[in-house]
């Protein structure tokens, strides 16, 4: 497996950490880019070993923290509050976006050639609710798959945290 660290910058400015994760060798078959739930981040309980786990299998696996996700340059570090507080579902919209644009447009580190198929969103709790967000948006998704993704907006968050 191949690693290759990135930093993007996100909503409000706020910086956006990840990491591409390939096979050994040859063209990733489909990207996989990988979105945290609330009070998650990248490298929380299985992500890693998801991430690993999908490049073992042939695939592009990106995972990121949200730029208002709190965790900063440590990445297993909970150090940036403010902007943990000021956080919107909006603004990880913008960043599953952002990340999602600079894997498919090739300026993400490794992702140098385009997997053969379309790019799939694997999104927990949260992060299931933003990828079926930008999903429905974005007509290239060809997969999207969600772990306790949140089913009721409106009930879950206030209208100020969205």
């Amino acid at each position: 497996m191949q690693e290759f660290p990135f930093v993007l910058e996100g909503a409000a400015g706020w910086p956006i950490r990840g990491e591409v994760r390939l096979p050994a060798a040859g063209v990733p078959r489909r990207l996989v880019v990988v979105s945290h739930g609330f009070k998650g981040f990248k490298d929380w309980g299985f992500f890693p070993e998801l991430g690993r786990r999908l490049a073992a299998a042939g695939y592009a696996a990106v995972g990121f923290n949200f730029s208002g996700s709190g965790v900063g340059s440590d990445p297993l570090q909970f150090t940036e509050a403010e902007r943990f507080h000021e956080n919107t579902l909006t603004r990880e919209v913008d960043d599953l976006s952002v990340v999602l644009a600079a894997a498919l447009g090739g300026t993400l580190p490794g992702l140098t050639q385009a997997p053969e198929l379309g790019p799939a969103l694997l999104g927990h709790s949260r992060g299931g609710l933003v990828s079926v967000v930008v999903a429905r948006r974005d007509a290239r998704i060809r997969r999207l798959v969600t772990w306790n993704g949140v089913g009721d907006l409106g009930a879950r968050f206030p209208a100020p945290m969205r």
